[in-house]
């Protein structure tokens, strides 16, 4: 059984943006969760996160066409994303992945009961092929870095350009690094190796007025 996430603390360390967690919210009060596989593909400019934020989710009922229309998008078919809708237990509607039902007939009712329980607890484990267990969360963690590092590296530690493709805020951005140990004037000086000294005056003026 595919039941959703329905709790905070499951999405930590997903990286979403605060426009996705509050449209989850938003849509639980609907009775409409999102299995944790489809919100890990809903980073901040994906094609996941902007169907999540479909205008249209907020008024259609989970057994309206309209719905699987909306669902219905070619380019995440064609990634091996393809949505579905389940029916949780408790009778909420779960938007997941259409792989999803294929994995509760691959390892049976077992698996999907695991999986409920891990996305419960926040803190379950996952294992591995090598039969050796890693913490959900940690292994999120280290999406989560990738995903920064990536950011940082692609616009050359820029905050502004940084904050403009995720549509967070600066601050929201420089808790996030912080977290994660990520350090902004790093990519600037990989990018402007020939501007690292004015780039080093540069972070001090920001360290004094921060």
């Amino acid at each position: 059984m595919i039941r959703g996430v329905r709790r905070p603390e499951e999405i930590v360390g997903m990286g979403l943006s605060k426009r996705l967690i509050v449209r989850i919210g938003a849509l639980l009060k609907k009775q409409m969760a999102f299995s944790a596989p489809v919100l890990e593909l809903a980073t901040p400019g994906t094609t996941m996160e902007r169907l999540l934020l479909d205008p249209g989710l907020l008024t259609v009922e989970a057994s309206n066409n309209e719905l699987a229309r909306i669902l219905a998008q070619p380019r995440l078919a064609r990634q091996g994303n393809a949505l579905a809708v389940a029916t949780a237990g408790d009778g909420v509607s779960v938007i997941c992945l259409q792989e999803e039902f294929d994995a509760l007939e691959g390892w049976g009712e077992s698996w999907g009961q695991q999986a409920s329980t891990e996305a419960t607890c926040g803190e379950g484990v996952a294992q591995t092929s090598a039969g050796a267990t890693i913490g959900r969360k940690a292994a999120l963690n280290k999406a989560d870095l990738a995903y920064w590092d990536e950011m940082l590296r692609k616009h050359g530690g820029c905050i502004q350009a940084v904050c403009s493709e995720t549509q967070l805020s600066p601050s929201r951005v420089y808790q996030i690094l912080e977290r994660l140990g990520l350090k902004p004037k790093k990519y600037r000086r990989l990018a402007f190796p020939a501007n690292a000294f004015a780039l080093q005056a540069d972070d001090n003026v920001q360290g004094t007025t921060d």
